[in-house]
């Protein structure tokens, strides 16, 4: 059988295995998938991978194609692999013409290396018609003796060698589900099982309607300048910590400032002591703007111990969201979050209280539908803003407060102390919480 006929007819009997997935669930990764650089390639493995990321930002792709040494010498762009034949290339062409088409092979990848790329950008910022996944073969037969001494066994092989892994993959892939069709040939011949994730077990993937991720310039500072200073600080510093926020962490200290208008230095200075740490915060952010910030680069190849999340307070006075609204934003803030630093320790605050009477109410709700989000593993909630609030229960207390939602210095002060509580308790490593001198 020619060799474009025999790939076509591969590629048939696999999408009789197509597994149209509406979500998967969500959770700790398996303890077999280890997300890193595949260091057992002989071509450029970082070349290639910033080749994929640099193609997806210009093209645009209809269709990509995950997968291993398989893929990458099947044809398309960016090939990097001479070794693509000539007969695979016609069925390439053949299969995708006339339409846009990455090719993201890479050479010896396990499913744990293809993780690592998705985590590192290679799908942001893009939204195929379809994502065809070829994965797992040298999870099966490259990694463990069992398999290469012909001691396989697809059940037990499934189990350990990346059926969990597989699911953990799946869950990173940032697509809305009404366009998750997932071609899994590679397990359903080679495992003879099929993958089945309950519907009634998976999370809804779609972003809510009410959250449209898009850069802003709301405020009169440079947004674009800081979003590139963020991502080049934490490419150089690797922070232990970030807070993540809009204009009450802008103003409160830190690094990159770009804000004269530092309320709260002194606090912060003592806060995080002799830790790395970046200010991740953006005046006027609703919460739309920080999604597009880390959907954009800035946790990216970073592992922090613990992310501090305040956010939802423009959405809330400015933009008017409702509460459920708001909530459901910052709960697809912290999915996100979560796929880009899966080992990293998550601290969402909850909104802190403003001056203004109308919002008192929003503001409470809003708070008892964040706290829902704590797993009490490697999400956590707080409301630091409980110890700002007058006798009344609702408005902050005016010596805390240089408008009707900055604190002042004593208001960041308050702050400082409920956070480094919070940080003791959920890091061993955390030594801030009193004077320091100049951290990075």
């Amino acid at each position: 059988m020619p060799g474009s006929h025999l790939l076509r007819c591969l590629l048939l009997a696999g999408v009789s295995w197509i597994a149209l997935f509406s979500g998967v669930c969500a959770g700790e990764l398996s303890s077999t998938l280890k997300p890193q650089v595949n260091e057992r390639a002989v071509y450029g493995w970082n070349a290639r991978h910033q080749a994929v990321m640099e193609r997806n930002r210009t093209v645009k792709p209809e269709y990509v194609i995950f997968g291993d040494s398989i893929t990458h010498r099947w044809g398309g762009e960016p090939s990097g692999d001479k070794r693509a034949l000539g007969t695979g290339k016609a069925a390439w062409e053949n299969l995708f013409s006339p339409h846009t088409v990455t090719n993201m092979g890479f050479g010896s990848e396990y499913v744990d290396n293809a993780y690592y790329r998705v985590q590192l950008g290679e799908l942001d910022g893009i939204s195929p018609r379809v994502i065809i996944v070829l994965l797992g073969i040298n999870n099966l037969c490259g990694r463990t003796r069992r398999q290469r001494s012909g001691l396989f066994h697809p059940g037990k092989a499934a189990a350990a060698c990346g059926l969990d892994a597989w699911k953990d993959f799946l869950t990173l892939v940032p697509i809305p589900r009404s366009v998750m069709n997932f071609l899994l040939c590679t397990y359903a011949v080679l495992l003879g099982a099929v993958l089945a994730f309950p519907a009634s077990s998976a999370p809804e993937r779609a972003l809510p309607s009410s959250l449209k991720p898009e850069p802003h310039q709301r405020d009169p500072y440079d947004w674009n300048a800081r979003h590139e200073a963020v991502r080049k600080r934490n490419q150089s510093v690797k922070p232990e910590y970030v807070m993540i926020g809009d204009s009450i962490t802008h103003h409160w200290g830190g690094e990159p400032s770009g804000d004269s208008r530092k309320a709260g230095e002194a606090s912060w200075d003592q806060l995080f002591g002799p830790h790395a740490v970046t200010n991740m915060g953006f005046g006027f952010d609703y919460v739309d703007n920080a999604y597009y910030r880390v959907q954009n680069g800035e946790l990216d190849g970073i592992s922090p111990r613990v992310i501090i999340v305040l956010l939802g307070t423009n959405n809330l006075g400015h933009r008017k969201d409702t509460p459920q609204a708001c909530a459901d934003n910052i709960k697809a803030f912290v999915r996100l979050v979560r796929q880009k630093c899966p080992s990293s320790k998550i601290l969402l605050l909850g909104v802190l209280p403003r001056k203004e009477k109308n919002l008192a109410g929003p503001v409470k709700e809003t708070n008892k539908l964040l706290a829902k989000l704590q797993n009490g593993k490697n999400i956590f909630f707080a409301d630091p803003g409980k110890a700002l609030l007058s006798a009344d229960g609702s408005s902050p207390k005016n010596e805390f407060m240089k408008d009707v939602v900055h604190p002042n210095a004593r208001g960041y002060e308050v702050l400082e102390k409920e956070l480094a509580v919070l940080l003791k308790k959920m890091d061993a490593k955390y030594r801030g919480g009193k004077p320091a001198g100049k951290h990075p």
